[in-house]
């Protein structure tokens, strides 16, 4: 199990000889700086893409469920289908808006 672990550390942690080069390694401070810029976007993008893309879009996908569920004559396919024509244009916003954060 301790290639397996070494194998997780080379690929995730930037202290890995295999991050810059052999025989070249960073310091744990700039490390640890490394990791809270990323983590802290990451956190930050995620926060705000559930505020401004996915929480509105909540409500009305639970309204088109709840009328499938409540009235029987209400076709599954027709709501799976508005379901993701509503979905979709937040989908391909999130997916530019990610590229945006990330380049």
């Amino acid at each position: 199990t301790n290639d397996y672990v070494q194998s997780l550390l080379n690929i995730v942690s930037p202290l890995s000889r295999l991050y810059v080069n052999k025989r070249v390694y960073e310091t744990v401070d700039r490390s640890a700086k490394y990791f809270l810029f990323w983590g802290s976007l990451i956190v930050f993008k995620l926060c705000f893409s559930y505020y401004f893309e996915v929480s509105a879009m909540v409500l009305p996908t639970l309204e088109l469920t709840d009328d499938y569920v409540n009235y029987p004559n209400q076709s599954f396919y027709k709501m799976a289908f508005l379901v993701y024509i509503r979905w979709l244009p937040q989908f391909i916003v999130y997916t530019i808006d990610t590229s945006i954060w990330y380049a």
